[in-house]
């Protein structure tokens, strides 16, 4: 099967989010940062379709880039159910060691696992028809890394993932 290209970028660093456990939650992010890292974009990424998540992040990145784009619940970060904007030192020390435990199979208390995530992607790559850009996270772009490069997943999940910076598959 031929292998539809791909720019994934994950959004600029969120305001507020240093010690806080925050996949799904809609956190700001400052705007010059944004207008910053779009002006950059511009300049070195293809005119291809844009997808976005939904989350703010990583949609007003999206926006300030390109003119047009669609919304894509399928490329959203992790959802960290009840931990979702707690700091992670007020998260149970057990429940965190059974997480880096089984870092892809365990299941957020009311979210759900990396493995769930790493489906999502699975979908949406499934779907590509034409060469994309994805406004993203870094959950997201280390799913890309196992399901389209062959990164092991445990390899993959802890690859740092820069801000702004298109990662081409």
């Amino acid at each position: 099967m031929k292998r539809i290209p791909l720019i994934a970028i994950r959004h600029t660093p969120v305001i507020g989010g240093h010690g806080l456990c925050y996949g799904r939650s809609d956190l700001e992010v400052h705007p010059r940062d944004v207008s910053d890292a779009a002006r950059k974009l511009r300049a070195a990424l293809p005119d291809w379709p844009i997808v976005s998540s939904p989350l703010m992040r990583a949609r007003q990145l999206a926006e300030a880039t390109a003119r047009a784009f669609r919304i894509a619940a399928r490329i959203a970060e992790l959802h960290f159910g009840d931990w979702e904007s707690r700091p992670w030192s007020d998260i149970d020390r057990a429940a965190l060691d059974a997480w880096a435990a089984d870092p892809a199979g365990f299941r957020m208390p009311e979210g759900e696992r990396y493995l769930d995530l790493e489906a999502r992607v699975a979908d949406a790559l499934s779907e590509l028809r034409e060469p994309t850009l994805w406004f993203t996270h870094a959950g997201v772009i280390r799913a890309l890394h196992h399901l389209v490069s062959g990164i092991e997943r445990d390899e993959a999940l802890r690859l740092a993932v820069p801000y702004a910076t298109p990662v081409r598959f």
